[in-house]
């Protein structure tokens, strides 16, 4: 019996224990990638209300008074003077001056000004930021000052510290126009 195609030859690997252990990895990668992805919800399931999409981002630390409540007027406040995401252009600096500033207004016994600021911080979005504070991760910020950073970092990125100091740079003040002016 003859064979029209010639035998094809395997190499040996000298390394076959680390190439083994290397696609086992690699493997066990893609099979832990695989069941994250079925982790996330089908786009119907965001189509019926859920009470467990509720979640906030934020983890409150732990509150040593029995009866923490957040005072009405100091949300109404917030709502009021210092929210983010009404306009196009607000100015997140600006913005997180302001809402720092009404949060030093509010003192509660055995309660950190950082709980105040976490439970508050919600309050103070409107629209597009709302929605970017409510599709953060479950769960996963538990001090303010990373809340803060990830606020600046989308909403002030360095693309644009980068675009305004160009601006600072290339100012230039025409003859034909007042120093107000420019």
């Amino acid at each position: 019996m003859r064979h029209s195609r010639s035998a094809e030859l395997i190499e040996s690997d000298p390394e076959i224990d680390k190439t083994f252990n290397r696609l086992l990895k690699k493997r066990l990668d893609r099979e832990k990638a695989m069941a994250k992805q079925n982790e996330r919800q089908a786009l119907r399931d965001y189509a019926v209300p859920s009470l467990t999409r509720a979640n906030s981002c934020i983890i409150t630390p732990t509150i040593q008074a029995n009866n923490f409540k957040l005072n009405p007027e100091l949300i109404q406040t917030v709502q009021h003077t210092c929210q983010f995401g009404r306009f196009p252009h607000d100015d997140p600096n600006e913005y997180n001056s302001s809402f720092l500033e009404i949060c030093d207004i509010e003192r509660i016994n055995s309660v950190s000004l950082e709980v105040i600021k976490l439970k508050l911080f919600s309050f103070s979005l409107k629209d597009k930021a709302k929605t970017w504070f409510n599709s953060l991760p479950k769960n996963t910020i538990a001090i303010w000052d990373e809340m803060a950073s990830r606020f600046l970092t989308k909403y002030f990125p360095p693309s644009k510290a980068a675009k305004l100091r160009g601006d600072l740079i290339t100012f230039t003040h025409l003859e034909s126009e007042s120093i107000y002016e420019a």
